[in-house]
């Protein structure tokens, strides 16, 4: 019903609409000056009371019809149906393959375990740049580059030299490897662990409100001591970064990494404790938001509410992150709102709120180049997703559904890249695959 109502000009409609209301507003008008003018007997009995009835003659103007009442009722109405068409409006993407590769124990498949059941030791954002998919071997701590027709490109790290196949290897020390992310100038930033201990202590636990449904993650957050080792295209070790930047303290819990072009690079981690954003520009640090700086949680509202960090996502021109948080009431311990708050890099107190949300389905799932915001809300008990769009301001301008073919329990990871790619990663038959939407 939207869809067909959206293949009209609503601008040229109502532009014809406004012409055809004044000149029934003329007409009335001229109606009403006549009608004006016009007497009307009316006859009218009255009653004395020492004498008979007396008829009177009166003379009253009748009113005319209310047409511009109507008119502006109608418009009302035509305008209040456009602005919920707008709202309702939902692009249906399509999922697009874009590689598969086989899941195995060869060199040149992605290695997979099976543990109850389950497939564990797969990535769950898997990096593309140029038709090249990067893609973390955890077993063998190598970075693997395929093709997006799923052959082995190249290998990062310490190949053995008789592999018995021809496959280009750009030998790197790797420890043990976490997280990647790749720019479009094909500079790579790969989390280097320290050491592969973790105490149990350290493993960190997710809140539950904090995550879109369709999250799936088979990894245990560990918070080893690690850095990030920058590459160029050729695989040349450009620099190592630490918290501060080069050469200073190393990351514990790196929960997401976003490289972007002209050497930029955000990081949003734990330190201390506290979740913190980082913002870097040739991999110096210059600005980051640190949520135990943040005066919110101090707020009158935290007398009612506890107030949780659900997430901070940067904009990639790094003057601006969106930042999430949930209210918990005190007394049940029930979620109750979400706001998504507009904040500068060292500012302590938001710039702005860009929205609120009553469900906790509702999640900040990314923003894009052009500074819109999207918020992943579930459907059909997670057989779909409809990501709303939201402009800089927190208007609500668009949506796009993302329904997933059965058997929904194949699909992992959904994301949005640096370049505002939406990418879903599956599993079927014994391949890994990776799906754009469009």
């Amino acid at each position: 019903m939207h869809n067909k109502m959206f293949k009209f000009n609503f601008q040229t409609f109502l532009s014809q609409f406004t012409k055809q209301k004044q000149t029934l507003l003329n007409s009335a008008k001229a109606k009403k000056t006549t009608e004006d003018q016009t007497p009307v007997m009316i006859i009218k009995q009255s009653m004395d009371s020492a004498s008979s009835p007396r008829v009177g003659v009166h003379l009253c103007p009748v009113q005319p019809a209310p047409c511009a009442q109507r008119l502006r009722m109608v418009i009302f109405f035509l305008i209040l149906l456009h602005t919920n068409c707008i709202r309702f409006k939902i692009d249906n993407l399509k999922p697009n393959l874009l590689g598969k590769i086989k899941i195995g124990s060869d060199l040149t498949e992605v290695e997979g375990q099976v543990v109850n059941n389950a497939l564990i030791n797969i990535p769950f954002r898997i990096p593309i740049n140029a038709n090249r998919l990067y893609i973390t071997d955890y077993n063998n701590s190598y970075v693997k580059v395929y093709g997006n027709d799923g052959d082995l490109d190249f290998i990062i790290g310490n190949v053995p030299t008789k592999n018995n196949l021809k496959i280009k290897a750009l030998n790197q020390k790797l420890g043990k490897i976490g997280l990647l992310a790749v720019s479009s100038e094909d500079d790579l930033f790969i989390q280097n662990r320290i050491s592969s201990g973790v105490a149990a202590e350290e493993i960190e636990k997710a809140n539950s409100f904090s995550k879109n449904s369709g999250y799936f993650d088979t990894k245990e957050k560990e918070s080893i001591a690690s850095y990030l080792l920058h590459l160029d295209s050729k695989g040349k070790m450009i620099s190592i970064i630490g918290v501060s930047g080069k050469n200073s303290e190393p990351f514990r819990y790196i929960e997401s990494m976003y490289a972007y072009d002209k050497n930029r690079l955000a990081v949003y981690h734990k330190f201390a404790e506290q979740m913190q954003l980082n913002y870097y520009i040739n991999d110096e640090l210059v600005g980051s938001i640190k949520e135990g700086n943040l005066t919110i949680f101090n707020s009158p509202e935290s007398i009612d509410y506890k107030i949780k960090l659900d997430t901070i996502i940067p904009h990639k021109d790094g003057d601006y992150a969106l930042v999430s948080f949930s209210f918990i009431g005190k007394k049940d311990s029930r979620f109750k709102f979400r706001r998504i708050y507009k904040y500068n890099f060292d500012a302590v107190e938001p710039e702005s709120l860009l929205k609120e949300l009553q469900y906790p389905s509702e999640i900040l799932f990314s923003v894009n180049t052009n500074r819109e915001f999207f918020i992943w809300e579930t459907e059909n008990k997670g057989e779909s997703v409809k990501l709303q769009v939201h402009d800089k301001d927190g208007n609500h301008i668009n949506n796009k559904r993302l329904q997933f073919p059965s058997p929904r329990l194949n699909w992992r990871e959904t994301y949005m890249d640096e370049n505002d790619n939406i990418y879903s990663i599956k599993t079927s038959s014994g391949y890994l695959e990776l799906y754009s939407w469009n």
